[in-house]
């Protein structure tokens, strides 16, 4: 059963409610209860002293009409004794018929013990309203006046005795009524602090159980404000607090998750900002090269055409045995390399302007390699092409892209053995196309693969180390990316995961 916080407080209130109304009901049920039968006891005690009384005063006025009549022989006296032993018969049996009330004896047994004594009192009166001449015998009236005298007190001192029973009886029950009193406010002081402890054990239960999560939930937040995003409150109840402190453990999970987010694209951010960086870097540093080499490109270019014209018209005029021959030839061959060399620095110092159109990927890769078939043909390579053949076409100068494809496959080539392999990939990227050129040569050394784009930079005897750095700026044009990855053997006894040495260029152009 789900307790919420509304029933916890309902249950702690009935739990001190419940016993306390029940002691309380108890004692004022108790003391109630003992207070009516002292009360029925006292009225009860009351009806029989009013008859005690009444019942003494008709005795006394008994003997009146008796010693009326011996004085003066009035028959009305007779008339009022007749009412009066009447009204004291009456007396008699309703103090015999009122309820016990405790006494040691019952008002039946104490009525018998006076009608023998009324008894008395009527024969001595029959006998005197019998006397024809109460004169004629002075003594003996005045023996029966004598005798009157004595019964009819003897029934007040009977009387005053019931009287003293019952007024002991009534110090009985004061005294009883002040003992019940004095239990009464006990069993109150003991129900009071009863209760009291009751209601504080119910209380510091009922706060611990709130207030033991609510802690737990005060330390995870300074935890997680910590940084501690692995703390999770521990859900011991089913109620609003502990879906509280399932929702804190959600709001923990999504923070870490977002931090996670953040994390990764804090690097990611930071991976661009990087590259950005490097590829200004490498732009600034193409651009101050630029401005020099083509200086120098400039003026090494018109010496170099007069030097390979005159070259020329010299082994014109020699036969070819001839060791001028033989030396002119050489100083030809320089000649033209230093001429390409002036070339290449002026196609790395002047762009010229693009000539873009929508073209297909695949096709300016098939027409690269064609342009390099000897190449392939010569050092015996096996190429395994994989084009995808729904790619997007890209916007792009088509005989600039082709001229990058051309360096980075005749620079595979070359770093390739006889009879390597080449492989070239064709497919679809995140909002661009690709082509992958991987061969199986051995790799370029860890050290020098941040300078493949410098200017200059070549590991080739008789590289001008140009080329890269002319497709990096060709690319950077076309707001495409070129990167390269590459593994050596020293790599690969380390436990690379790569399963061959190589290199791998990426090339990848914007649709």
């Amino acid at each position: 059963m789900r307790l919420t916080i509304n029933k916890k407080l309902l249950l702690g209130f009935l739990t001190v409610s419940i016993p306390a109304t029940i002691v309380l009901s108890g004692v004022c049920y108790f003391s109630l209860r003992e207070l009516i039968r002292a009360n029925q006891h006292l009225e009860e005690i009351s009806r029989s002293l009013n008859a005690i009384n009444t019942l003494n005063l008709s005795i006394k006025e008994m003997t009146v009409p008796i010693n009326r009549y011996m004085a003066d022989r009035d028959d009305e006296n007779k008339k009022r004794f007749t009412e009066l032993r009447n009204v004291i018969h009456k007396d008699l049996d309703r103090c015999g018929s009122l309820m016990c009330h405790g006494a040691s004896r019952k008002p039946i047994d104490m009525a018998k013990r006076i009608r023998p004594l009324v008894e008395e009192i009527e024969a001595k009166a029959v006998e005197v309203f019998q006397q024809n001449d109460p004169v004629s015998d002075p003594l003996h009236m005045i023996a029966l006046a004598d005798s009157l005298n004595k019964l009819s007190d003897a029934p007040a001192r009977r009387i005053a005795s019931m009287s003293e029973t019952l007024s002991a009886r009534v110090e009985s029950l004061r005294e009883k009524s002040l003992r019940v009193s004095v239990v009464v406010q006990r069993l109150l002081l003991v129900c009071t602090i009863s209760i009291i402890v009751l209601a504080v054990l119910v209380a510091w239960f009922v706060a611990r159980k709130l207030s033991g999560p609510i802690q737990k939930l005060v330390t995870g937040t300074q935890r997680i404000v910590e940084g501690d995003l692995e703390y999770r409150v521990a859900i011991t109840e089913k109620d609003e607090i502990g879906e509280l402190s399932a929702a804190f453990n959600d709001m923990i999970d999504e923070l870490k998750e977002y931090r996670k987010g953040r994390e990764e694209y804090s690097r990611q951010l930071e991976g661009e900002i990087q590259s950005k960086t490097a590829a200004l870097q490498q732009a600034d540093k193409l651009a101050s090269i630029g401005v020099l080499v083509s200086g120098v490109a400039h003026e090494l270019n018109n010496p170099l055409t007069s030097i390979l014209m005159n070259v020329d018209l010299a082994m014109e005029s020699l036969p070819e045995q001839s060791p001028l021959f033989r030396l002119l030839k050489k100083t030809d061959e320089d000649a033209t390399r230093c001429r390409r060399i002036v070339q290449d620095l002026l196609h790395f110092s002047h762009h010229g302007d693009l000539n873009p159109s929508y073209r297909s990927l695949n096709e300016m890769v098939e027409k690269a390699i064609v342009l390099v078939q000897n190449e392939i043909f010569l050092r015996d390579i096996d190429v395994h092409k994989e084009f995808s053949p729904n790619l997007r076409k890209v916007y792009c100068d088509d005989a600039r892209i082709e001229q990058v494809l051309v360096n980075v496959i005749i620079n595979a080539l070359q770093a390739m053995p006889r009879k390597g392999t080449l492989r070239i990939t064709t497919r679809e990227g995140k909002n661009c196309v690709e082509v992958v050129i991987q061969d199986n040569g051995p790799g370029i050394p860890k050290e020098m693969r941040s300078k493949v784009f410098d200017p200059f930079f070549t590991t080739k005897r008789d590289g001008t180390g140009l080329g890269l750095s002319i497709c990096y700026g060709i690319m950077t044009r076309h707001r495409g990316v070129i990167t390269i990855a590459s593994v050596t053997e020293q790599e690969l006894n380390l436990g690379s995961p790569h399963s061959s040495t190589g290199t791998t260029v990426t090339i990848g152009l914007p649709t």
